[in-house]
């Protein structure tokens, strides 16, 4: 069984903990409360807080850039992030969750 170690340096993570996520027409989706990435220190899924009473979500960091706002623009729709898989635990995705990630913004 392969382990895939995540971290991220902590310039990778500056530029995007405490932000405010946008989704691709404009409208807010929510802030970054942690990142994911892959083993070499690159952000790979943002894990962003819609706020009250609503769990976070994962949401890809790929095609994500930020605005002269500091706001971070992703390329969903916020109802599309919102039906996807929840964020748990220490927000580390195993194996399973991985696929069930892939599929859904695939998919998307």
């Amino acid at each position: 069984m392969q382990t895939t170690q995540t971290f991220c340096t902590p310039e990778a993570t500056f530029d995007f903990i405490g932000r405010e996520v946008l989704d691709e027409h404009g409208m807010v989706v929510g802030d970054v409360v942690d990142v994911v990435c892959d083993d070499a220190g690159c952000v790979e899924y943002l894990v962003v807080d819609p706020g009250r009473l609503r769990a976070a979500r994962y949401v890809p960091a790929a095609k994500a850039y930020h605005t002269n706002g500091h706001q971070v623009v992703v390329a969903w729709e916020r109802s599309w992030i919102m039906k996807g898989p929840k964020a748990t635990g220490n927000h580390r995705p195993d194996a399973d969750r991985r696929v069930e990630l892939d599929r859904h913004y695939t998919d998307g």
